[in-house]
């Protein structure tokens, strides 16, 4: 495995990298277990009320936009093979390594339209990371950049603070909202199948 440090690609940080970097940390972190529908590298929850309580910050948002960027690894120059493992490579395989260990996200602007647990306000506007792109992304993630204009999603956050807050959990930790209140859950566990916008509500006030 190569040692290495993740820094964006032209950005300080804190722009991209969170907890989508650091999910085998984030699954200690959090109340929430492995769950038959949980995307292997992150943490599941078994009802609704478990992830609101093991969130930092549930909210109601509506997209403003977002930046999409490469996360690099800065690979560590320890020739030392008991430090580094990868300490005998040449810098052309360095550098295969670090292309290859490259990361693609999303971090989105929102504006919190409703605050269900967390310090935050109506009006704020955050920051959330995604793992991918519009082009390049995975079946298990719906990028919040894809929203409807006159829809919102209700999502629990992890707050990394110097970061951008991630998704607890990339299906479980985001309800997509209609202009009309109702809900689209995505994921596919029957503790997560609520189809209005006050059955969250409740939902969430009973963590």
């Amino acid at each position: 495995m190569v040692m290495m440090d993740l820094h964006s690609n032209g950005r300080r940080a804190s722009t991209g990298v969170g907890g989508v970097m650091l999910l085998a940390a984030a699954s200690l972190l959090v109340g929430c277990t492995a769950a038959p529908a949980s995307h292997a590298d992150y943490p599941g929850c078994g009802s609704i009320e478990e992830i609101a309580s093991s969130a930092d910050l549930v909210v109601r948002v509506t997209y403003v936009d977002s930046v999409e960027d490469v996360i690099y690894p800065d690979l560590i120059a320890d020739v030392n093979p008991t430090n580094n493992p990868q300490g005998g490579l040449s810098d052309e395989e360095l550098e295969a390594a670090r292309r290859d260990g490259a990361v693609e996200v999303t971090v989105a602007t929102v504006e919190i339209a409703e605050v269900f647990k967390g310090d935050g306000q109506r009006g704020d506007r955050i920051q959330i990371s995604q793992l991918g792109t519009r082009d390049h992304s995975s079946a298990e993630t719906t990028l919040l950049s894809t929203l409807p204009e006159d829809g919102s999603a209700v999502v629990f956050l992890r707050d990394w603070r110097e970061a951008p807050y991630d998704l607890l959990n990339p299906q479980q930790g985001m309800f997509i909202v209609s202009a009309d209140d109702a809900v689209r859950t995505l994921s596919s566990d029957s503790a997560f199948d609520i189809r209005s916008l006050d059955d969250l509500r409740a939902a969430i006030s009973e963590r």
